[in-house]
């Protein structure tokens, strides 16, 4: 048993055969330029967010969450950073694309200076099913995606004594 259709599309009924085709054409051209407008845009889940400027920073100072110790007093390391070509990398770790959740467990912070006034405190987590980091700028929390390979650059940095 098959399905038999025949669909007869007449836009005006005293305009020519070829006419009428020319107008099917140009409805179904922009049906499916329509079509793939919708796709295109939805394509695009992911938000970006606007990052603050930290050009002018000269120091960063990251505190890792290392553990506790045998008292349950949490173990957390400090390193400071100077070098411009190291700052620019840590920069580099904060992406501008939406982390989807906001989580309240951190496991560090990252604090941008500029002759030592803050410029900007970001807070992060590197544990692989919560990888992002979080910031507040004017009175509103954001969150960012944090990949792996920038996870570990953090992690790095306590690892290499």
């Amino acid at each position: 048993m098959g399905w038999d259709i025949n669909l007869k599309f007449e836009i005006y009924p005293h305009t020519s055969g070829l006419l009428q085709n020319f107008l099917l054409s140009l409805c179904m051209k922009l049906i499916l330029l329509l079509f793939l407008v919708l796709i295109i845009s939805c394509s695009e889940n992911k938000n970006k967010i606007f990052i603050p400027d930290l050009s002018n920073a000269d120091k960063v100072l990251i505190s890792y969450k290392t553990g506790f110790d045998s008292t349950s007093k949490m173990n957390v390391e400090q390193i400071e950073i100077t070098d411009k070509n190291e700052i620019s990398k840590i920069k580099s770790i904060i992406s501008d694309t939406e982390y989807p959740n906001l989580f309240c467990v951190y496991n560090g912070q990252i604090n941008f200076y500029k002759s030592d006034s803050l410029l900007q405190a970001f807070v992060f987590n590197t544990d692989p099913s919560l990888r992002h980091i979080a910031f507040n700028l004017n009175n509103k929390i954001y969150s960012v995606t944090l990949n792996e390979q920038s996870a570990d650059k953090l992690t790095a940095y306590f690892k290499v004594k």
